[in-house]
């Protein structure tokens, strides 16, 4: 067990501090940089001698920076696109193009940026890829290039949630457990907390979570009874809980937070989505709701308003599941400018998709942003069940029969057609 002890620190959002992730390539695992994000490098066509097309039907999916996931339905995990630190989790360091096995009895899988975590059937945690900052949970920084076990198999969960070098968990009890980077006390363990943890730590007492989502510096989580909770980096408002106001300047504060905090009290939230400065939610009644960055009208309030500090609804008719939300928990583009992009699903099956669009992301057919949700295929009768927003260039989603649909765009083969040619409309990947 390794920790490391830091100070707490309070942000004002008059003078946000930007933060930004430096993406070199088609590499992996990476750390918060202040000067900025390079813009992706579009030369990694290599592919890995055991990839193969994957049958249908497709159950799960996890999409992140120029990485794809896929579970079939025999418990098949396959995995292409980026893989220079293993993050794959094929035991080497090959990019690919087309899906590769890693192994079997999976039903989960959750992305973040560079590492990987999954549940096999018997409900035992498997974490592989980056591991500086123990986000792997194995109680050592050591990266992993094949998945590897966490915990003992008396260790059950339920779900899981990898972010921007950390990760969450509920376990089978319905106990909250946090793992990896602490800086922006993401990790909701208190004001004592350890600057990082490389072993699971159980935030409070409470047996009563049904879901969370991990982003990219902040974290959220839905109790029994639809209770929104929300704890980490609030420089942005992504917390959601409409910060304060110091009575001495008059400016507003945006405080991080190091342990879990209800959110618009009274209301029943049926799906989260942490995403990169911001976030996402569908209550129980179908109206969608964001909060947090809004600078350059991503957040599909259809306004170019910067901040939004509390929840705000944008539209209505969501379904009531977590796999019909997902938020860009990184970004790819600009320099101190952040882009990212959001797909949901109507309670019909519909698609829709807003934010940035620079890759074709967005999956219209163009590459312009924007700002509020708009349906994807429309007319074509395509029902969805299940999306996942990769980091700020492509996105996957799950079609009712089980056919796997991928578009943006597909510089390390994220797309896992078995080219490197971006798609600026959904194309089908699976057989």
């Amino acid at each position: 067990m390794e920790y490391t002890f830091r100070r707490t620190r309070r942000i004002t959002a008059t003078a946000p501090i930007s933060i930004a992730l430096l993406l070199s390539g088609c590499g992996g695992g990476g750390t918060l940089d202040l000067s900025g994000i390079t813009n992706p490098v579009t030369t990694c066509n290599n592919v890995a001698p055991n990839s193969t097309q994957i049958s249908s039907p497709v159950t799960a999916i996890a999409a992140a920076a120029r990485i794809s996931f896929a579970i079939t339905d025999d418990g098949s995990l396959w995995a292409w696109g980026s893989n220079r630190n293993g993050q794959l989790g094929a035991g080497a360091t090959t990019n690919s193009v087309l899906p590769v096995k890693i192994g079997t009895d999976f039903q989960t899988v959750s992305a973040g940026y560079g590492h990987t975590l999954a549940l096999k059937t018997n409900g035992t945690l498997w974490a592989w890829g980056d591991n500086s900052f123990g986000q792997l949970g194995d109680g050592t920084t050591t990266n992993r290039d094949v998945p590897i076990h966490i915990g003992s198999n008396s260790d059950t969960y339920k779900s899981v949630s990898a972010g921007l070098n950390f990760s969450l968990a509920i376990k089978s009890d319905d106990t909250l457990w946090a793992w990896g980077d602490n800086s922006f006390e993401q990790l909701g363990i208190g004001d004592n907390g350890p600057a990082y943890s490389t072993v699971p730590v159980q935030i409070g007492s409470d047996k009563s979570y049904i879901a969370v989502s991990a982003g990219t510096g902040h974290s959220l989580a839905l109790k029994a009874g639809g209770t929104l909770w929300a704890w980490g980096d609030n420089n942005h408002g992504e917390l959601g809980d409409g910060c304060s106001v110091d009575m001495t300047s008059g400016q507003t504060v945006c405080s991080n937070k190091n342990v879990p905090e209800a959110i618009d009290s009274g209301s029943s939230y049926a799906a989260i989505a942490a995403g990169y400065f911001y976030s996402l939610a569908i209550k129980t009644d179908g109206s969608l709701w964001a909060w947090g960055d809004n600078a350059q009208a991503d957040l599909g309030t259809g306004d170019s308003k910067a901040i939004y500090l509390a929840p705000t609804q944008i539209d209505a008719g969501f379904a009531l599941d977590t796999d019909a939300l997902s938020a860009s928990k990184f970004s790819v583009l600009g320099n101190t400018t952040v882009y990212y992009h959001s797909l949901a699903l109507m309670s019909d099956g519909s698609l829709w998709a807003w934010g940035d669009n620079t890759f074709g992301q967005l999956g219209d057919g163009g590459r312009t942003p924007v700002s509020a949700p708009e349906q994807i295929l429309a007319g074509s009768g395509d029902i969805f069940t299940a999306v996942s927003a990769g980091d700020g260039d492509h996105s996957l989603a799950i079609r009712s029969d089980g056919s796997l649909w991928a578009w943006g765009a597909n510089s390390c083969g994220q797309l896992g057609n078995g080219n490197i040619n971006t798609s600026f409309v959904p194309i089908q990947v699976s057989k």
